[in-house]
């Protein structure tokens, strides 16, 4: 019963990740998006390409926490 505890433990903690990791890039792009609104004398192409690039480092960044839970969700499979 500690086993299967543990792994229900682990597999809500993943999937809890992965929500969060949702809303983190969803709340990114919209922050992202408004800072042209606020300021309006911005080129266009030099806040499309700063954007692209915060976009990148937000889903990296995402990516390589998603990568980490599920390596963590793995172990306790595994040790299980």
């Amino acid at each position: 019963m500690k086993d299967k505890r543990e792994i229900i433990r682990a597999r809500k903690a993943f999937r809890r990740s992965l929500k969060d990791e949702k809303k983190f890039l969803k709340k990114g792009k919209k922050e992202v998006k408004k800072q042209k609104k606020n300021s309006a004398v911005l080129d266009e192409k030099a806040w499309k390409k700063e954007i692209k690039e915060k976009l990148e480092e937000m889903r990296e960044a995402s990516k390589a926490r998603v990568k980490q839970a599920n390596e963590d969700y793995n172990h306790i499979l595994q040790n299980s």
